[in-house]
C-alpha cells in the first residue's frame, strides 16, 4: 500500500493508466478479498483462548475449522507472500538507485539489504517489524509527495487515455 508497485506495472505494460488499473484490481483481490476470508474464518470460528500474535489467531482459527491439515497450505502461502515480498523489496529499492542515477550504490545497497534481512536472526521480531514499519512509512510519504507534485500530469494522462470531457 505505498505505491511502490508501480515501478514493477510499469515494466510489464507501458501505458501508465493500465498499468494502474491492473495495480487496483491488484490490490481489491489481494487485500479485500483474502483479508475478508480470513477475517470471516476469524469471526465464525472464534477464539477458543486470546492469542500471543495475530498469526497465532490465523493459524489458531483455520486449525479449529479445517483441521490439522489446513495449516500446511496456510504456511505455504504465507512463505511464498513473505519470499515474493522480499524479492519485491528488492527490486525497487534497485530501481529507486537507478532513478536517482544512483547504480554505483548496488553493492553497498545489496550489503545492507541482506544486513537487514538477517537482521530478525540478531534482534527481536518486534523490533524488525518496527524498522520495517518506519521504512514503509518513509517510502510511503515519497509516493505521496510524488503524487502531489505529478497530480496535474497525472489527471490529465488519465482523461487523455479514457477521453474524458471537461
Amino acid at each position: 500500500g505505498t505505491g511502490t508497485s508501480a515501478m514493477a506495472h510499469s515494466e510489464v505494460q507501458k501505458e501508465p493508466v493500465n498499468a494502474g488499473l491492473f495495480g487496483i484490481l491488484e490490490i481489491l483481490f489481494d487485500t479485500n478479498l483474502l483479508c475478508i476470508l480470513t477475517g470471516l474464518v476469524i469471526l465464525l470460528v472464534g477464539s477458543p483462548s486470546p492469542a500471543d500474535t495475530p498469526m497465532s489467531l490465523v493459524f489458531r482459527s483455520f486449525f479449529v475449522s479445517l483441521g490439522k491439515f489446513s495449516l500446511f497450505p496456510l504456511l505455504f502461502c504465507i512463505f511464498l507472500f513473505a519470499h515474493s515480498t522480499v524479492i519485491c523489496w528488492y527490486y525497487y529499492g534497485r530501481k529507486c538507485l537507478s532513478y536517482l542515477g544512483a547504480e554505483k550504490l548496488k553493492i553497498p545497497f545489496l550489503t545492507a539489504f541482506v544486513l537487514f534481512l538477517l537482521m530478525p536472526s540478531f534482534s527481536s521480531g518486534y523490533f524488525a517489524v518496527f524498522a520495517a514499519d518506519m521504512l514503509l512509512f518513509l517510502m510511503s510519504i515519497i509516493s505521496l509527495s510524488c503524487l502531489a507534485v505529478n497530480s496535474k500530469t497525472i489527471s490529465e494522462s488519465t482523461k487523455n487515455t479514457f477521453n474524458f470531457r471537461k
